[in-house]
């Protein structure tokens, strides 16, 4: 994937090796709980560059210009371009797009677009899910070994 806007998702070193110690069967599903979230990520971003047009961009209310917190579609290339690549074996996963103005739209210009984003929040509503769901997975994995 070209590098333009990324969010990683990968476990920590030391749960990717207590995976791989515990065995196979662990690790394949420490990579579907990558793969699920990573997934999660990419619509979840890309649901919020589907808005409908009268809820996005800027608004005028008795004269008065207040900025919505979703972007405007024109052709929809950017929520079309989010990607997902696996790397490290399944362990880690980078949801971004190669879009040159994607970061101006993430992160607003210095001039007069304020931010947008729609990638970071994705990212942080299921970085809980995911750690929730890797624990769970080591429990159950520690307990089939015990």
């Amino acid at each position: 994937m070209a590098r333009g806007l990324t969010a990683d998702l990968e476990g920590a070193p030391e749960v990717e090796a207590a995976f791989r110690k515990i065995g196979v069967r662990t690790g394949i599903f420490g990579r579907q709980v990558v793969a699920e979230s990573a997934l999660n990520i990419q619509t979840a971003a890309r649901k919020r560059l589907s808005v409908p047009k009268e809820k996005a961009g800027p608004r005028y209310s008795n004269g008065r210009k207040t900025e919505s917190p979703y972007p405007e579609v024109d052709s929809g290339r950017l929520r079309g371009s989010i990607q997902i690549e696996y790397l490290n074996g399944g362990f880690t996963a980078e949801i971004g797009t190669d879009v040159h103005y994607a970061p101006h739209i993430e992160f607003g210009t210095k001039r007069n677009m304020p931010a947008r984003p729609y990638l970071r929040p994705s990212f942080d509503d299921e970085e809980p899910v995911f750690v929730r769901r890797i624990k769970a997975e080591v429990k159950r994995a520690i307990r089939g070994v015990s």
